[in-house]
C-alpha cells in the first residue's frame, strides 16, 4: 500500500525542467513589472510629454501584435526553448544598453526614440515568448500532468505579476529609475540561465517549409473549430467593452465618486489576490475543466465595475473586485488549458498566437472608444452598461458553445 503511494506520488510529480521553466519566467515577470511601472514615469521625466508616454506604449503594443502573427510558427519551427533564451537575451541586452544611453542624457526627441525602440523589442520578444512557452509544455510536461502545470504557471505568473510592481515602486523610492531598469535587465539574464537548465524535445516537426505555409495551417485549424474562434471572439469584444471601462473609467470613477486614489490602489491589490487564487483553482479540478467554465467566468468578473459604479459602501467594491479577479483567472487558466489539452503538440504554439492575437486586437479601439464615451456620458453609467453588454453576449453563447464544443469534440 506505501509502495503503491510513492508510485503515484512519482507519477504526479512536476519534472526538474518544469521547475525551471517556471522559474524563468517568475523572475522575468516580476522584472516586467518594475519595468511598467517605471518606464511610463522616465518617459514624462525625460520628454516632459504625456503624448510621449502614448507614443511609447503603442511602440510595445504594435510590433507585438505584428509579430504574434507569426510568432506560433517561428516557436511550432524551431526550437522553443532556443527562442525563450534568445528572447530573454535580447531583451536584456537591449536595457542594458538603453540604461547606458541614458546616462549620455539625450534630448527630449532622441529620448523618446530610444524609449519607443526598448519597448519595441521588449513587445517583440514577449510576442515570441508567449506562444513558445505554452508550447514547451506539452514538451516537458506529460498529459495527464498539463492541466495542474498549467494552473500551477499561472498562479506564479499572477503572484510574480502582483509582486512585480510593488518592487518596482520600492526600487523606484530606494535606488531610482534608471537603476530598477538595469534590476528588469539583470531578471532575463537570470532567466535565460534558467532556461540553459531545462532539457526538452527540441524542434517540433510541422508540416511545410516556410512561416506563411506554417502560419496558415494554424489559421486553417482554428477557423475551422467553432468552439475555439468563438471563444477567442467572446474574449475579443471583452477587451473592447469591458476592459477599457475597468482600467480607464474605474479610476476616474473613484476619484469622481469622492474617493482617494489610493483606494483604487486597494481594489487593484485585492482583484490580484483573486487572480492568483483563481489561477491555482483550476489545477484542482479532476476532470479537464469545460469550456462552459471559461464563458461563466469571464461573463461574472463584470460584478467589479457595476458594484463599484453602484455601490458606494467601502467593502463591496473591494469584495467585487476579489470575486472579479477570482473569475477573470480561472476563464483564462480554463481556456489556456482547454486549448493546450486539445491541440495537437505541432500546432500549440501558432494556436496560443493567433487566440492571444485575435483577442487583444480590438483592445487599442476600445480604449480610444471609452476615453471619447468618457466625455460625452456619465462615467458610472458606461461602466454598468459595457458590463450588462458582456453579459447579455456571454450567457447567450455559454449553451450554443457548449453545444459546438460537443460536436466537434475529437
Amino acid at each position: 500500500m506505501k509502495l503503491h503511494h510513492n508510485n503515484r506520488t512519482q507519477r504526479d510529480r512536476l519534472s526538474a525542467s518544469y521547475y525551471a521553466l517556471l522559474g524563468a519566467r517568475f523572475v522575468s515577470v516580476v522584472g516586467d513589472g518594475m519595468t511598467q511601472v517605471v518606464l511610463p514615469l522616465l518617459v514624462y521625466a525625460s520628454t516632459d510629454s504625456v503624448a510621449s508616454v502614448g507614443i511609447v506604449q503603442a511602440a510595445r503594443w504594435l510590433p507585438a501584435m505584428a509579430i504574434s502573427v507569426i510568432g506560433g510558427a517561428l516557436a511550432d519551427s524551431y526550437s522553443r526553448r532556443a527562442l525563450l533564451i534568445l528572447t530573454d537575451l535580447v531583451a536584456g541586452v537591449s536595457i542594458s544598453l538603453f540604461v547606458c544611453a541614458l546616462s549620455l542624457q539625450p534630448s527630449s526627441d532622441v529620448a523618446t526614440i530610444w524609449f519607443c525602440a526598448v519597448a519595441a523589442v521588449l513587445g517583440a520578444c514577449a510576442a515570441l515568448r508567449n506562444p513558445a512557452l505554452g508550447g514547451l509544455l506539452t514538451e516537458i510536461v506529460s498529459p495527464t500532468q498539463l492541466q495542474r502545470a498549467v494552473s500551477l504557471a499561472a498562479t506564479s505568473r499572477s503572484v510574480a505579476g502582483l509582486a512585480g510592481p510593488i518592487l518596482g515602486g520600492v526600487s523606484l523610492t530606494v535606488v531610482g529609475a534608471t537603476a530598477t531598469l538595469a534590476i528588469d535587465a539583470v531578471t532575463f539574464f537570470v532567466g535565460t540561465l534558467l532556461l540553459g537548465a531545462l532539457v526538452s524535445g527540441g524542434t517540433v516537426d510541422i508540416a511545410g517549409s516556410n512561416l506563411m505555409v506554417a502560419t496558415r495551417e494554424g489559421w486553417r485549424y482554428v477557423t475551422r473549430r467553432q468552439w475555439m474562434w468563438a471563444t477567442t471572439a467572446y474574449s475579443a469584444l471583452f477587451q473592447l467593452v469591458y476592459l477599457p471601462t475597468f482600467f480607464v473609467l474605474g479610476p476616474v470613477w473613484v476619484i469622481e465618486s469622492g474617493r482617494s486614489a489610493g483606494y483604487w490602489g486597494t481594489l487593484m491589490a485585492v482583484f490580484g489576490a483573486g487572480g492568483i487564487i483563481g489561477s491555482w483553482l483550476p489545477g484542482k479540478l479532476r476532470a479537464p475543466p469545460p469550456l462552459c467554465l471559461v464563458w461563466v467566468t469571464m461573463t461574472a468578473a463584470p460584478v467589479a465595475t457595476v458594484t463599484l459604479a453602484l455601490d458606494s459602501s467601502s467593502i463591496g467594491p473591494p469584495l467585487a473586485f476579489f470575486l472579479s479577479g477570482i473569475a477573470l483567472a480561472i476563464s483564462n487558466t480554463a481556456w489556456t488549458a482547454i486549448l493546450m489539452m486539445k491541440t495537437p503538440k505541432n500546432l500549440v504554439s501558432r494556436v496560443l498566437a493567433i487566440d492571444g492575437f485575435g483577442s487583444m486586437l480590438l483592445k487599442p479601439l476600445g480604449q480610444v472608444l471609452v476615453g471619447l464615451l468618457g466625455g460625452l456620458f456619465r462615467v458610472n453609467t458606461l461602466m454598468v452598461n459595457a458590463a450588462m453588454i458582456v453579459c447579455v453576449i456571454g450567457l447567450s453563447g455559454v449553451v450554443f458553445v457548449n453545444r459546438i464544443a460537443a460536436d466537434e469534440s475529437e
